[in-house]
């Protein structure tokens, strides 16, 4: 399985929908972890900035500006410290600063802000702080705030680490999800490929078990239990039928072997009903022929012979055999564009023969019909495709409904249209066993008037 199959297939979208489920959710949980934080840190800072408004604004009361700005002078807030900024001005008298003059105060709810602090290095750059400014009557005005950066910096170091954690989770979870889908696939291809060579008939195959007794090896293990019970009860079916065909083909050829003696000795007045007689069995073992040969492709055949085949060299020799059976229904058969080297392909050459040659007496047969005014050709061709080969028959009958197609290749598939046309009903269901032997399919199609049946054939056998 290629790699982008692999990524198409169930497991590993599963993995990566479940993975980018548990993304969304882990960046959600990030960013509400930063913004509790940040809110925090916001609360605490307000919080202390209240505190001081309160206690100096009592102090203030009690004492005066005089003892409120030598309380507020001895505050921490040098460059080392800027944990309190503070300034009090009277009018339009500093009375005392941590930062240089000049910005707008924070309003009386609150706000943030951008300072600098008056013994700061001309280098630095304007810094963030949160605080609130409040009347102490008159025009006087205290402005109390606390440095923020510091916060803001633990704020965005902490997101920034969820950020590169879960991505870093989001990666394990898809390499991780990815293996997991690859190891499902694994097992599910064994199985896959088990039930496929089953379906082309190989009953004898069964499923890998790992003897792990999870779910796929249970599911192996009671699929391997029901293979075992259908294959039995087909090959008790197939010993049935096997022996009912050969026991009555037994007194059948004594029954055409009686018939043709007493037609070599038989008056004329007698020959002819002794002839039907004859043509009757023929007909009857010819049925028993195709149905045991049908049960045996269709079991697999193993100890049938797979050699090399000119495909298009086996065309011509079967369209040869043919052409004095068109000639004598008036028709012809063409052969469209023969090939110019050979087509090599492995397989069983009488087989393959076989097939063409029933594909090829249908078509004659469908063809002159009497009944109808069909005229024209059967034509043949031999076509080479991008996996294998194509062998190709169409005729000017009437065709198959495209309804019934799946009908006609199925023992005694015999058509209302085709009752009174000779015949068993067999011919496309032998085709289409001897493609499925070769890991190919048998196909339908219309050719407005007429029908299309073609043989595929793939370069190397479905195992």
């Amino acid at each position: 399985m290629s790699m982008r199959d692999r990524l198409r297939s169930t497991p590993v979208k599963l993995a990566v929908t479940l993975v980018a489920a548990l993304t969304a959710g882990l960046v959600a949980l990030g960013l509400w972890i930063a913004s509790d934080v940040s809110r925090a840190l916001a609360s605490r800072t307000q919080a202390a900035v209240d505190a001081d408004l309160a206690m100096y604004k009592t102090l203030a009361s009690k004492h005066g500006l005089d003892a409120l700005e030598t309380a507020l002078a001895a505050r921490p807030g040098t460059q080392a410290d800027r944990a309190a900024l503070y300034l009090l001005t009277h009018g339009v008298t500093l009375r005392a600063t941590s930062v240089e003059p000049g910005f707008t105060r924070p309003p009386a709810g609150g706000a943030v802000f951008n300072y600098k602090a008056h013994d700061a290095s001309p280098d630095s750059g304007p810094r963030l702080a949160y605080g609130r400014t409040i009347d102490l009557g008159g025009t006087t005005f205290l402005t109390l705030a606390r440095d923020i950066e510091d916060e803001r910096a633990v704020a965005r170091r902490l997101q920034r680490s969820l950020l590169l954690g879960i991505a870093a989770l989001t990666l394990a979870g898809l390499v991780g999800g990815i293996a997991l889908g690859r190891a499902l696939d694994n097992r599910l291809a064994r199985i896959n490929n088990a039930t496929a060579a089953i379906v082309s008939g190989d009953l004898t195959r069964r499923i890998d078990r790992d003897r792990s007794g999870d779910e796929f090896d249970r599911l192996s293990a009671n699929l391997n239990d029901m293979l075992a019970r259908i294959d039995g009860l087909m090959t008790a079916l197939r010993e049935v039928s096997d022996n009912i065909a050969h026991d009555l083909k037994t007194p059948i050829n004594r029954l055409r072997n009686t018939a043709e003696a007493a037609f070599l000795e038989a008056p004329e007045t007698q020959r002819e009903a002794l002839g039907a007689v004859i043509e009757q069995a023929d007909g009857i073992i010819q049925t028993f022929n195709a149905l045991l040969q049908i049960a045996r492709l269709e079991h697999g055949a193993s100890d049938l012979a797979h050699e090399p085949v000119d495909l298009g060299a086996l065309a011509t020799d079967v369209v040869e055999l043919y052409e004095p059976v068109a000639e004598d229904k008036n028709l012809i058969i063409r052969y469209l564009d023969p090939p110019l080297g050979p087509m090599p392909y492995t397989g069983n050459r009488q087989l393959l023969g076989q097939a063409l040659a029933n594909l090829l007496d249908n078509a004659i047969k469908y063809s002159s019909d009497t009944t109808k005014s069909y005229q024209g050709a059967v034509d043949v061709e031999v076509l080479a495709t991008e996996t294998g080969y194509d062998l190709r028959v169409t005729d000017r009958g009437p065709g198959i409904a495209a309804d019934d197609r799946d009908k006609a290749v199925k023992r005694f598939g015999r058509l209302d249209a085709s009752r009174s046309l000779p015949g068993t009903g067999l011919g496309l269901s032998l085709v289409a066993a001897i493609a499925r032997l070769h890991g190919g399919r048998l196909t339908l199609g219309d050719n407005t008037p007429g029908l299309i049946a073609t043989l595929s054939l793939p370069h190397a056998r479905k195992s």
